[in-house]
């Protein structure tokens, strides 16, 4: 711990800020355009895939490109009082990755070692920060793939921590479950920080699914692989039509549901008729509804009902605007399916009742850290 080599005073955090590499990013910056980078081109203000939530002044930055980089500015933030936000690709809808007014934004972008040396013996190791199409496009120019990876790309990626975080559920899931029946071990650095390896018969593994905040943090995952004629030798997708791929300028929302298999239909038959009722506000794109089957374990995070497999059910679409009104009354609305349907879980969607506020904004304590940042690397 570094309690007593740092002080609480703001002009020691901020020499252990900068000597660690900390970056001041303000709106319009090449720093706003890299961490928005699977978003829609020239944005300058940060956000996530809501495009609701941002954060439009100025903010601190750090990209470490080791765990042990990582633990240390964990270290510096917990002795000096000042708190942190995660983020990968920035592809959830929650604001979980958007630095409130006491946080700096910590992105794991960097540390994305993509080790295939036991591709032969069936699994590979990654970082938290390399993207799931990364890791795919590496794989498949050697004939492999993972069993389980995310729809859309066309939407970016999502990277391979923001993606177990999420839960890891798409429409191949029909075949080969979620993707926690897929990872060997993760390495993960726990609220003690301590960086510890969990194998998947470890109790804590399951809990590591679908958590999406940071009472533990993904740093690397060893993986399952196939080869790729084995992913393509049946239909994965068990739907109507296929999942569709939309441009990132199209800027889509999705509201996603886990529910056991006979709830299913009435669930969908539910979608439908909320989606009818917002045709004013949103444009469907599709509704869609796939078994997630053959699972070892179902992470409790991602659903409760003592079952080896469940459906997840959901919609696209494109909301007219993003106001306040009109994603507030969406939302509202496809909450309101959890009630109808009881049983039915809600993942992945917009939260306005654990993050009410749609602009994020430093206090005055991190205004005066950034300004004594800039004033030293000014002068230095």
């Amino acid at each position: 711990m570094l309690t007593g080599r740092f002080s609480s005073d703001d002009a020691s955090i901020v020499a252990a800020l900068i000597e660690l590499g900390v970056q001041v990013i303000d709106p319009c910056s090449s720093g706003i355009f890299r961490l928005n980078k699977t978003l829609k081109p020239g944005l300058d203000f940060l956000t996530d895939f809501s495009y609701y939530y941002f954060r439009k002044d100025t903010f601190l930055l750090f990209n470490p490109s080791s765990c042990s980089e990582l633990l240390s500015i964990l270290q510096l933030l917990r002795a000096s009082g000042l708190r942190y936000v995660i983020r990968g690709n920035g592809h959830s809808l929650n604001a979980s990755s958007i630095p409130g007014p006491e946080d700096i934004l910590i992105s794991l972008t960097e540390i994305r070692d993509l080790d295939i040396s036991n591709l032969s013996k069936g699994f590979i190791d990654a970082g938290a920060g390399s993207t799931m199409n990364e890791i795919n496009s590496s794989l498949s120019k050697l004939g492999y793939t993972l069993p389980v990876s995310p729809d859309g790309s066309d939407l970016g990626s999502p990277t391979l921590g923001g993606f177990l975080q999420a839960g890891g559920i798409c429409s191949s899931s029909y075949k080969y479950g979620g993707f926690w029946n897929h990872i060997i071990s993760i390495t993960a650095i726990t609220d003690l920080l301590d960086l510890v390896n969990f194998c998947s018969s470890d109790p804590i593994f399951p809990r590591l699914f679908g958590t999406r905040h940071n009472s533990y943090i993904i740093t690397n995952a060893r993986l399952k692989v196939i080869s790729r004629d084995e992913s393509t030798s049946v239909d994965t997708r068990p739907i109507n039509k296929p999942i569709p791929h939309y441009s990132s300028s199209r800027s889509p929302i999705w509201f996603n549901f886990h529910c056991d298999n006979d709830q299913s239909n009435m669930v969908v038959k539910t979608i439908t008729s909320v989606c009818s009722e917002l045709r004013p506000f949103w444009q469907l794109y599709d509704i869609y509804s796939y078994p997630v089957n053959n699972n070892l374990f179902i992470p409790p995070n991602i659903f409760t009902s003592n079952v080896s497999s469940f459906v997840r059910v959901g919609a696209w679409g494109c909301p007219i605007n993003r106001s306040t009104h009109v994603l507030e009354y969406i939302s509202k609305k496809f909450a309101s399916i959890s009630n109808i349907c009881t049983g039915a879980i809600a993942a992945n969607a917009i939260n306005f009742r654990h993050y009410p506020i749609r602009s994020f904004a430093a206090s005055s304590r991190m205004n005066s850290i950034i300004r004594l940042i800039r004033s030293v690397l000014l002068y230095s």
